[in-house]
């Protein structure tokens, strides 16, 4: 990894969104006796599950160890993608049978309810996944296969992306109209007060220390404030959970900066408005921000020296893509992300009364607030579910799966660098 200290100095830096914010903390409510459902972690997956559980008439206790939005709901680049990152509509069938259809329409819903939810500053201009390995006919014929699943997905060629994006390093595009961009803390601190209004309990700077079975069914939590008695338990922190409640699996460091650009520069990116993440391994993305700034970075990988290093890294990419110079950079921040074998998340159950999961794989926002909804509504109402969960985690493999990632996107960013030396 890049020199531990800067890593560190990053991943502790405020995001943008954090700088941005001029939102007052609300106070932290007091721990219950006990919950209907009780969530560890306050990001968009325990928001989500606290929320579902409220509007159907359930008591809800929610257990964020830090402030709201100091995890990945906080720290994360605002994409909503309608989409499981990394899949095609023919993987998805072969990993998920039957449930790929209402996998593909519940993210496609939460998309939609994320982008509109009061607060959150969602954008509707859509996502677009730019080709630059595909044949024409793949990416038209993957397309058509999104279209028949009831995803609204365009192919553009060449000149249409350069038009919408104004970038010509891609050959083709496919235009995810459900997806767009939000303030990722917004969203967070919305949802929180939604969660407050219906009677819920967000009970901020509250750790769960350990868990255990309750003599009468379901479980106690311990924190700091005392103990919670949970009739269900939802564990939501994922890879910024601790202690009990950090699933085992691989977890790799994004970096993301913010640049000014000028008027001229301003007019050449992504004049459209609409984000875009490339599908190459070392994924090359970005999105406007308001004031003329553009939002991008990378994977933090081995061998890089510090973050001088990846602010250069970062303007080489403004200027390859769009062909235009970065001014002054704002603010450079990092977070985590969590990974798995198939680039699905990996639900665990292993009795009726508690849930995990992990592995956003890098589309955080639709996939958590979908998932949040349908493990609360498993937990509390039955509810059929989304994913398939297992009983056990698998054999923790995550320092392996973080090197094999670590070394397909370093090798991606090689070749590129060579492909781009050449023009």
């Amino acid at each position: 990894m890049m020199q531990n200290d800067g890593l560190q100095a990053l991943l502790a830096a405020p995001s943008w969104w954090q700088l941005q914010s001029s939102q007052t903390a609300a106070p932290a409510a007091s721990l219950p006796a006990d919950s209907d459902l009780v969530v560890v972690g306050g990001g968009i997956t325990g928001l989500s599950a606290a929320l579902s559980a409220l509007e159907h008439g359930f008591s809800a206790t929610l257990l964020e160890s830090a402030a709201l939005g100091s995890g990945a709901s906080g720290r994360n680049s605002g994409f909503v993608v309608p989409v499981p990152g990394r899949h095609s509509p023919a993987s998805l069938r072969r990993h998920l049978g039957s449930l790929a259809q209402p996998y593909l329409a519940r993210l496609a819903q939460s998309a939609r309810t994320l982008l509109a939810f009061p607060g959150a500053q969602g954008e509707n201009a859509g996502w677009m996944l730019p080709c630059g390995t595909e044949d024409k006919p793949d990416a038209e014929a993957r397309a058509r296969d999104w279209t028949a699943y009831g995803i609204q997905a365009d192919y553009l060629d060449a000149e249409q992306l350069a038009e919408r994006l104004g970038t010509s390093r891609y050959r083709y595009a496919l235009n995810f109209r459900q997806g767009g961009q939000l303030d990722p803390l917004a969203l967070a601190q919305s949802m929180a007060a939604a969660c407050r209004n219906l009677g819920g309990g967000v009970v901020t700077h509250c750790p769960a220390l350990s868990f255990r079975r309750a003599e009468r069914g379901g479980y106690r939590v311990l924190t700091p404030q005392g103990e919670i008695v949970a009739r269900r338990l939802l564990v939501a922190g994922n890879c910024y959970g601790e202690g009990p409640c950090r699933p085992p699996g691989a977890v790799m460091t994004l970096i993301l900066g913010v640049f000014a650009l000028s008027p001229d520069a301003a007019a050449r990116c992504l004049p459209q408005g609409i984000p875009f993440s490339d599908g190459y391994k070392d994924m090359w993305f970005f999105r406007r921000l308001a004031g003329n700034r553009l939002m991008t970075g990378l994977f933090a990988l081995p061998g890089q020296s510090g973050t001088t290093d990846c602010e250069r890294l970062l303007r080489q990419r403004i200027h390859h893509t769009f062909g235009t110079a970065s001014g002054a950079l704002l603010q450079m921040w990092a977070g985590r992300i969590g990974l798995t074998r198939h680039a699905l998340p990996h639900l665990h159950c292993p009795d009726e009364a508690l849930a995990y999961w992990h592995g956003c794989n890098g589309r955080g926002l639709a996939l958590s607030h979908a998932l949040g909804s349908n493990l609360a509504l498993r937990l509390l109402r039955d509810e059929a579910p989304v994913l398939p969960a297992s009983r056990a985690w698998p054999q923790p493999a995550g320092d392996a799966m973080r090197w094999m990632a670590q070394l397909l996107v370093a090798r991606d960013r090689r070749r590129r660098t060579v492909s781009l030396a050449k023009h």
